[in-house]
């Protein structure tokens, strides 16, 4: 069996735009037990239509076995793109029809609009993105085009004040129906982002031959890179994500760091264009690092942790260079609240028999904490448009 830096070498071979002689030479150095093994690495780093292309494209031959596994998986990948496109077609006639503003975040804007073909960026659900004084509407409308809400524990969803619901759409696609991009009250409290700033910067992109509302091409690439954080940084299509952004859209790197500055995520994103430019070669200049760390301390302790768990080698387990990416903040008090925070939920869920990903399915509560959810999403959207500093 290979070592997980072999795997890890490879996979990166194949992710990159590595000349297609490179990636020949490196897969022939697997037989089929050892691809068997690259492709479960591959699956667990979301990267699995790279190998494909790369096995294909490369000429090494590989078992029948191998390649209907690896034909499968980018069959059932299209046709699940192909029935988001169609979720969406409902969700805009039905959010049109009561004039909800909305952005489509990451999932088929992320697959059409940065990389070469949609089958290449696989996603499980459809992230929207509704302005707070509009989210109630907005539930109203898409359970009344027939969507299907999934939240249950109201006690949970007020206690937190969730920055999102979850809903099964018509065809069957889940969607995350957002009214801000970061989910828990206590990791937004860690940062300064607006909604209404971003739909006042937002713009429309070609998505399956229809227009559609997403990010600018600055807010685009800061929000990859602060979600591949705060889920710990450690998968490569979150890094991939990162690196396509910068190729693609080229965002002016002097308003990149403006804006991290303005969200309080300059530090967070940091470590994600680190690990994108040193797994994947992602072009960023290390005076923009420096200027993002804003700390040579800083800087140095996030490349030794980066040395020593290079995301390609990760296996999914919470590792130092996870909980760094997760828990890092723009200043020392910041991220000591983030840590203390992250403490304090594990002992909850330790005192209560562990956590559960589920608990948010779990009935709980009744209509009236539904309401006052809402009513609290109304009134923190009001708060934080006139606290936030904007950065154009």
């Amino acid at each position: 069996m290979k070592s997980r830096q072999a795997i890890g070498t490879a996979l990166v071979v194949c992710t990159a735009d590595r000349p297609k002689e490179a990636r020949r030479r490196v897969l022939e150095q697997f037989d089929h037990d050892e691809l068997a093994q690259l492709a479960q690495h591959a699956s667990l780093h979301r990267v699995v239509p790279f190998l494909a292309a790369a096995v294909r494209t490369s000429e090494v031959p590989v078992s029948d076995e191998a390649a209907a596994s690896l034909a499968r998986t980018h069959a059932t990948r299209t046709a699940a793109h192909l029935r988001v496109l169609a979720d969406l077609d409902r969700v805009r006639s039905s959010l049109s029809a009561r004039s909800v503003p909305f952005l489509i975040v990451k999932g088929p804007v992320l697959s059409e609009h940065l990389y070469p073909s949609p089958d290449l960026r696989s996603y499980e659900d459809l992230d929207l993105l509704i302005p707070p004084g509009s989210f109630e509407r907005a539930v109203d409308a898409l359970r009344e085009g027939g969507s299907l809400l999934l939240d249950r524990n109201w006690t949970l969803t007020r206690a937190d004040t969730r920055g999102q619901l979850h809903f099964q759409l018509p065809m069957g696609t889940l969607a995350d129906v957002h009214w801000h991009l970061l989910n828990r009250e206590s990791v937004r409290d860690g940062f300064a982002i607006t909604t209404e700033h971003l739909f006042e910067r937002s713009r429309e992109v070609d998505v399956g031959g229809r227009s559609l509302p997403t990010l600018d091409p600055v807010d685009t690439l800061l929000h990859v890179a602060l979600h591949a954080a705060l889920s710990g940084g450690d998968r490569l299509i979150w890094l991939k994500d990162i690196e396509r952004a910068l190729v693609v859209e080229q965002p002016p790197w002097d308003a990149v760091i403006e804006r991290a500055r303005a969200w309080k995520a300059g530090r967070s994103v940091a470590i994600t264009l680190n690990r994108a430019r040193r797994s994947l070669g992602a072009p960023v200049p290390d005076e923009v690092l420096d200027d993002l760390f804003a700390s040579r301390l800083w800087r140095g302790l996030s490349d030794r942790i980066d040395r020593r768990s290079p995301t390609e080698r990760s296996v999914g387990r919470e590792t130092l260079a996870v909980f760094w990416a997760q828990l890092t903040r723009d200043s020392g008090s910041a991220t000591a609240r983030a840590v203390l925070h992250r403490a304090s939920r594990r002992l909850r869920a330790m005192a209560h028999g562990g956590s559960s990903p589920g608990a948010i399915f779990t009935s709980s509560g009744t209509e009236e904490d539904a309401r006052k959810f809402l009513e609290r999403v109304t009134s923190e959207g009001t708060r934080s448009a006139s606290s936030e500093p904007d950065a154009q």
